[in-house]
């Protein structure tokens, strides 16, 4: 059964979902009539470009070992 950790976990997840969903439906559509003559190739090639600098940021965080990861959480899931 799933603890109300990993509950607290999956809703913190939901907000990188969400909330870039949000933000790329209020404010694109302005952003592509106002900037690109309102072609929508563009919206296409503004996602990718963002897709991309998400993959580039995602090379800065420094990456833990597994093991130091597990040595680092105690038996009921909770880092101590």
């Amino acid at each position: 059964m799933c603890s109300s950790v990993t509950h607290r976990y999956i809703g913190i997840f939901n907000f990188f979902i969400v909330i870039p969903q949000l933000l790329a439906a209020s404010v694109l559509g302005f952003l592509v009539k106002t900037f690109f003559a309102d072609a929508p190739i563009y919206r296409l090639a503004v996602g990718g470009v963002s897709t991309l600098l998400a993959g580039l940021f995602t090379l800065r965080i420094p990456e833990r070992s597994s093991l130091a990861l597990l040595r680092a959480t105690t038996a009921d899931g909770r880092r101590g």
